[in-house]
């Protein structure tokens, strides 16, 4: 699920008995609220690359898989998905 900026369900996330992570993902039109992204600016293939200002589910998801990358290298056998899922809540 995704946050917002006072770490409430944003608008647009799930929510109920199935979730059991929530992280950051942004909830309005400006980027003061926004998770800012790298990007490309190019419309119809890549160009230049930059900065975007995105909200969203999709947004929330990289901060959750950041976290478990981190998690399982500092191990030295890999954790299980009930460990990982132990650990985050």
């Amino acid at each position: 699920a995704a946050t917002n900026k006072n770490g409430t369900r944003a608008s647009y996330s799930n929510y109920g008995a199935k979730i059991d992570v929530a992280a950051p993902g942004g909830d309005s039109p400006d980027c003061t609220t926004l998770i800012v992204s790298t990007g490309n600016a190019g419309t119809d293939g890549p160009t230049t690359e930059n900065y975007m200002c995105m909200a969203g589910t999709s947004m929330a998801a990289p901060h959750v898989a950041g976290v478990v990358a981190l998690m399982q290298s500092v191990r030295s056998t890999p954790l299980t998905p009930a460990q990982v899922e132990s650990i985050l809540k």
